[in-house]
Parts: structure tokens; C-alpha cells; sequence
């Protein structure tokens, strides 16, 4: 055999052999993939080893948000929508508040109150959000938290029950009944207060910024919320 031919040979051998050594190519894994959308859907980047308890509670909590991951106007017929059929209902025990359409529920977003959040609000200054029925008497734009939906509060009710914790002496008889109770959001780039059930309010009902201007765009003055234990 000519010396060039076994030259050429022996190049041949040495580009197969290296070639041979080269890393492997990498396919997707089908299960790695599961494994992503999942983690996407619990809206978390985990750490390995992260805890399978983690991840079920955050699921959990996450199917108590219905249509939370889909916007209300995808949800409502726009050509017939009207204001006049939103209702709102906060339920403080499930950390939610829920738009309702025509007592229909559309969607419902994570909430977070004062730093008393189970009791019903008594008074001026004890962190409570007050619970009965009430309407959005005014709404505006919030420089610190983003917008503002002012509650009827107080109404008739909430002075019966001013009123009968004084006669009781759960409260001090000098002590006012308080006000200015409203939905609002947070200030900048403190939505993960709403995700770890930070009470940071007065007693107001805070949301996510995105959320509240959400709910703002979808309700007028006079319509109605329920909030209860």
C-alpha cells in the first residue's frame, strides 16, 4: 500500500478516535421537562434538594385561586359586561378576595390584612378588617399603594357592634370606631408580602399592585363586598 494511502488511513483512525471522546449529545428528558412546567406552575425556582411539602402546599394554595392565572376580561363577556353586576367577597380565614359576575364567580386573588386578621374590627387602631356587608363608596388613585377602593365602613352594623363591645367592656368607652377601611395594593416591588400572608395594613385589604388595578378597572363606586371570618 502506498505510504500516502497509509497515512491517510491512520488520519482517518485518529479523527474517529477523538470523535469517539467528544461528549455525547444531549436529548430533552421527558421527565426533566415535567419536572419544569411544574415547577413554572407553582411559580417558584427550587434548589435541589427542595421538599416535596413545599411544593404540594404551594399547589394547594394555588387551586384555591381560581382563574387566578387568567385575566378577568378573558373571562367575562366584554361585549355585555356591565359594572353593575360585579360583587366582591373577601374571605379572611382563606386569605381571597373574589370578583363575582352576576353571583357567578369569575375569579379569586391572594389577599393579606392587618396584624390582627381573623377578629372583626371593634375599633380605631386594633389592625382588624371589619366584617359584614358593605359597598365601595369612592375609588382613586393611591400614591403609596397603588389605588384605593374606600369601604362603606362604618355602617349601622358596625356601630351595633361598636356599641355592644363598650357595654361588654371589650373596649374602652372613649375609644373612637374607626374608618377609612379599603382594598388597596402595596408599595413598589412588595408584592411578596401578598405571597408569605405578610398583615402589613391598618386593617385595610391589601393586593398585589397588578391585581388591584385589575379589580379597579372592573368595579364602579356602589359596588357591593361581603367580607367575612
Amino acid at each position: 500500500m502506498p505510504a500516502l494511502s497509509r497515512f491517510t488511513i491512520f488520519i482517518l483512525f485518529l479523527s474517529i478516535l477523538l470523535g469517539c471522546t467528544k461528549e455525547a449529545p444531549t436529548f430533552p428528558n421527558p421527565e426533566a421537562s415535567l419536572l419544569a412546567d411544574t415547577i413554572d406552575c407553582v411559580g417558584s425556582i427550587p434548589t435541589f434538594p427542595f421538599s416535596v411539602e413545599e411544593v404540594k402546599q404551594e399547589f394547594a394554595r394555588k387551586m384555591e385561586l381560581t382563574n387566578y392565572e387568567k385575566c378577568l376580561y378573558e373571562l367575562a363577556d366584554m361585549d355585555t359586561f356591565r359594572r353593575s353586576k360585579v360583587s366582591l367577597e373577601v374571605d379572611k380565614g382563606a386569605y381571597t378576595l373574589s370578583v363575582l359576575y352576576d353571583r357567578a364567580l369569575l375569579k379569586r386573588y391572594p389577599v393579606v390584612f392587618g396584624g390582627n386578621p381573623r377578629l372583626d374590627k371593634l375599633q380605631q387602631g386594633d389592625g382588624r378588617t371589619p366584617e359584614g356587608k358593605f359597598h365601595i363608596q369612592a375609588k382613586y388613585k393611591h400614591n403609596t399603594w397603588d389605588k384605593f377602593m374606600w369601604l362603606s365602613y362604618p355602617t349601622a352594623e358596625s356601630y351595633r357592634k361598636h356599641a355592644a363591645a363598650k357595654k361588654k367592656k371589650l373596649i374602652a368607652e372613649f375609644v373612637e370606631i374607626g374608618g377609612e377601611i379599603g382594598i388597596h395594593g402595596v408599595p413598589e416591588e412588595k408584592d411578596a408580602w401578598i405571597d408569605i400572608r405578610k398583615n402589613w395594613t391598618a386593617g385595610c385589604i391589601s393586593l398585589k399592585n397588578s391585581d388591584v388595578r385589575e379589580v379597579y378597572r372592573m368595579i364602579e363606586v356602589g359596588t357591593p363586598i361581603l367580607v367575612r371570618k
